[in-house]
């Protein structure tokens, strides 16, 4: 959409143009719930709206598949499912009929700018202790892991976090699906590899490993989202490296740790569970816990760090943690 080639551009304007002024607005989603029901989510809160949407459901159906075939993805009465990205880091999601009764489209808009940490402490993202205490343990080569549910601002806050990384490490970025778009300016020793490439059969925790003979300083996985990508993780975390950013699906900091070890010990069942919890645990320094609330929009919910005692605590804004 907006920042796609021009020519694309153009050919989407004309059969997406119902959802322009949604765009408009700064919407971060879209919903379209077949061709008359649209639905937009701004600052944290879901309105429906009150505008035109298509003439039919036949017309969204047509611009679906336009749009498919724009990007090149498979979409047919055998496989009525588009799961895509479009060029400027926005995903877009449909599903047909017969699957579905009417035609319906998810669009997670990429924000057309960064939001800085000032603007992200005005919304009430984080505080600025919280923000502060963040920085200051990328600074310190910290192993962090952002945990929440889908767009809960995981993306964003390692975005924000990935500019304290010294312009002189050499980052790897390694993603499922390219979504961070870092600046080349930010980070010049930079690598980003994309294991879900269509042209590609490389898995995410093939190229997690590959990433250790490429000499990281700094390593940011986007999503840890299947075992052998979490057991990968492990074995990365046991070489030393430090400075490591990455996400995963969890309710709350407590939870993240117990969903990681349980992946783990998936690919390790002659391991005691014990064993593989003490291993990762002590190799984690910070997880966060991103939540998204109506009327709220997305924000930290907890931040839990390890003490000397290799213990995880809370992280208490009055005082100055270890």
């Amino acid at each position: 959409m907006t920042a796609l080639p021009s020519a694309l551009e153009q050919l989407l304007t004309s059969y997406f143009s119902p959802i322009d002024p949604i765009r408009e607005k700064g919407a971060s989603n879209i919903f379209i719930n077949g061709h008359d029901t649209i639905f937009f989510e701004i600052a944290g809160n879901t309105e429906l709206w009150s505008g035109p949407g298509w003439s039919s459901n036949l017309s969204l159906t047509d611009a679906i598949h336009m749009l498919a075939n724009s990007l090149e993805q498979p979409l047919s009465k055998q496989l009525p499912l588009l799961d895509a990205r479009l060029h400027d880091g926005s995903r877009v999601n449909a599903v047909l009929p017969p699957i579905s009764n009417v035609p319906c489209v998810s669009l997670r808009l990429f924000p057309r700018k960064s939001l800085t940490a000032a603007e992200l402490i005005k919304s009430g993202t984080f505080t600025r202790t919280q923000c502060e205490y963040l920085y200051r343990s990328v600074h310190n080569r910290c192993n962090i892991l952002v945990s929440g549910c889908t767009d809960s601002g995981k993306t964003t806050l390692i975005k924000l976090l990935s500019a304290q990384i010294p312009i002189t490490s050499r980052l790897l970025v390694l993603e499922d699906t390219a979504e961070l778009n870092l600046p080349v300016a930010q980070h010049p020793n930079m690598i980003a590899l994309e294991a879900a490439h269509r042209d590609s059969q490389v898995t995410m925790d093939s190229l997690v490993i590959n990433s250790l003979r490429m000499a990281p300083q700094a390593l940011i996985l986007g999503e840890l989202r299947d075992a052998p990508t979490a057991n990968a993780f492990r074995t990365v975390l046991n070489t030393g490296l430090r400075g490591i950013l990455t996400t995963m699906h969890a309710n709350n900091c407590r939870e993240t740790l117990t969903r990681l070890h349980d992946l783990v010990a998936e690919q390790n069942p002659n391991i005691r569970y014990e064993t593989l919890r003490e291993n990762i645990n002590r190799n984690i320094d910070i997880v966060v816990s991103m939540t998204k609330t109506e009327g709220r929009g997305r924000h930290v919910r907890e931040i839990i760090h390890r003490n000397k005692d290799n213990e995880f605590v809370s992280f208490d804004e009055s005082t100055i943690p270890p």
